[in-house]
C-alpha cells in the first residue's frame, strides 16, 4: 500500500482523484457547451424577429461545467497538484466549450441578419 510520500510515474499517488475530476469535468465542460449553445443559438437567430423570445437563461447552466473546469485546472496547475498535463486538458476543454457557445452565437447573428 502506498503512502502519501510515494510517488508514481503520474505524480503523487493522492492526486489520482484529482486526475479522474480533471479528465471528466473537462468531457462535461465539452458537452455541456455544445448543449448550451443550442438554445443560446435559437435565441440569437430569433432576436431580430417582430417578438423576440426571451434570453434562455437556463441554457446558462450549461455553461457551468466549462467555467468549472477551467477555474479547477487552474487550480491545479497553480498548485502543482499533478504532474501530468490533465490540468491543461480540463482547461482547454472549458476554453473549447466557451468557444464553441460564442461561435454559435456569432453565426446565428450573422446569418440571420435582416436586410
Amino acid at each position: 500500500m502506498p503512502t502519501n510520500q510515494e510517488f508514481s510515474a503520474w505524480g503523487p499517488y493522492e492526486a489520482r482523484g484529482l486526475r479522474i475530476v480533471l479528465g471528466c469535468l473537462g468531457l462535461l465542460a465539452v458537452i455541456g457547451g455544445a448543449v448550451a449553445s443550442i438554445p443560446l443559438f435559437v435565441w440569437a437567430a430569433i432576436q431580430r424577429a417582430p417578438n423576440p423570445s426571451p434570453f434562455p437563461t437556463e441554457a446558462l447552466l450549461g455553461l457551468v461545467p466549462a467555467l468549472a473546469s477551467i477555474a479547477i485546472g487552474a487550480w491545479a496547475w497553480r498548485g502543482r497538484r499533478v504532474r501530468s498535463l490533465l490540468w491543461g486538458f480540463a482547461i482547454f476543454a472549458g476554453l473549447t466549450a466557451l468557444v464553441v457557445v460564442a461561435a454559435m452565437v456569432s453565426m446565428a447573428l450573422l446569418l440571420f441578419q435582416q436586410p
